[in-house]
């Protein structure tokens, strides 16, 4: 779960950070998701990272990841799945999602339906990135040793993951 310039980090740096957090953990009974976070947070300050990345899980308005300032959110394709947390509909997932952007200056959305966009549209304030009008995955071609597309048209990518939707996944 935690690499630091593409590379997994040593068991030996993951127990040692673990070990430096781990009161917090135990003070404050933090889930799974929230002594990640913490870990990661720790790991990328040893680290020194000049950039750092985090995925929001389930959700985003009450993900342990929405409790940083974040400079650009990412949306990617918002489908109906986890229902039973996020809403029944694609507008309702769409908003709990973007309330992760909230401290947002940029926000970067895959191919979405229209009720989707309509919710970032409505929600975000600062500059929106879409995909399709403002950057895209051309020419994509995969087999069974990864995918390859043009980011932008101009720059060349290759995947190790197979299929299509990783192209689009991976320009956004």
């Amino acid at each position: 779960r935690f690499k630091v310039n593409l590379k997994e980090l040593p068991t030996p740096s993951l127990n040692a950070a673990f070990e430096r957090i781990k009161p917090l953990v135990e003070k404050y009974s933090l889930s799974y998701f929230e002594a990640s976070l913490l870990l990661a947070l720790e790991l990328f300050k040893e680290t020194e990272v000049d950039c750092a990345v985090f995925e929001v899980g389930l959700g985003g308005r009450l993900d342990a990841v929405s409790a940083l300032n974040h400079q650009v959110g990412v949306l990617t394709k918002v489908a109906l799945d986890h229902r039973d947390v996020l809403g029944e509909a694609l507008e309702e997932i769409a908003e709990e999602k973007v309330a992760a952007f909230r401290s947002c200056d940029f926000a970067v959305s895959a191919k979405n339906e229209p009720e989707v966009l309509s919710v970032l549209n409505s929600s975000f304030r600062g500059e929106l990135y879409l995909y399709g009008p403002h950057f895209w995955a051309d020419e994509v071609s995969y087999s069974l040793e990864g995918t390859r597309f043009y980011y932008y048209g101009q720059l060349p990518i290759e995947l190790s993951t197979v299929g299509a939707h990783y192209a689009e996944n991976a320009a956004v």
